[in-house]
Formats: structure tokens, sequence, C-alpha cells
């Protein structure tokens, strides 16, 4: 009982801890972003233990609003993927998205 107790306060602080937030890439970078059959995108969600839902995937809008909603309000739609998880990992994680997505530029 007590262990299940420990698992329960474990699961309620991480759901207490998750954030979601917007981040503005390029929609023609997407895919590049995503791999060949999500290999990019897998490994950036294990690596941060974060959920990544771009545009236009099924389950976008479950995710929730992004907590800088205002500040993605000038992005086209099409652009603003959503990462949810526990904040320092989300920010990791929409960081190295970034460079990504720079890289994609080069």
């Amino acid at each position: 009982m007590q262990k299940i107790k420990a698992e329960l306060e474990i699961a309620v602080a991480a759901l207490r801890d998750r954030v979601v937030l917007g981040v503005d890439i390029p929609a023609a970078q997407h895919r590049a972003l995503i791999g060949r059959g999500g290999q990019h995108l897998n490994e950036l969600q294990n690596k941060y233990s974060v959920m990544v839902q771009f545009p236009g995937s099924r389950s976008y809008y479950q995710t929730g609003e992004p907590e800088n909603a205002e500040e993605m309000a000038s992005a086209d739609s099409a652009n603003v993927v959503r990462v949810s998880g526990p904040r320092p990992a989300v920010e990791k994680a929409i960081d190295e998205l970034k460079v990504g997505h720079l890289r994609q530029l080069a």
C-alpha cells in the first residue's frame, strides 16, 4: 500500500509540474525535425521525457493551450509546435528544436 501511495504522489507531482509551451518553427521545417518514421521526434521526446505535438497531429489540440499563447499569437498557427512536460525539460527540448530548425536553414 505504501509503495502505491508513493507512486501516486510522484505521478501527481509530475502532473502538477507539467506545462505546455509553444515554439514558432516554420512548417516547412517540421518534416525534417520529425525525421523518417518519427525517428528524430521520438529521440527528442525520450531524451527529455516530453511530448512534442506538431500542427496536424491527431493529439495536437488535446495537449492543451500553451502557457505562452499570447507570445505565439502573432505566429502562423501552422508553425506553432506544442511541447509538454516538466518545465525544465520542455525548455531544453524547445532549445534543441530551435537549434535543429536553424541547422535546417544552414
